[in-house]
């Protein structure tokens, strides 16, 4: 089963490609459409309980 892609953070397109890696190891991206480098960054969603 594939992975899926990341999405470019600049046009929101899932057309991108791996594109080497940081000196951290850390995968680098690429978006076909805009031609963006970018490394996938987890992003932690803070969610806050109003009461």
């Amino acid at each position: 089963m594939l992975a899926p892609r990341p999405t470019c953070p600049n046009c929101g397109s899932q057309h991108t490609v791996k594109n080497g890696s940081t000196h951290n190891q850390k995968p680098k991206h690429q978006c076909q459409k805009g031609h963006l480098q970018f490394i996938e960054i987890l992003l932690i969603k803070l969610l806050t309980k109003v009461l």
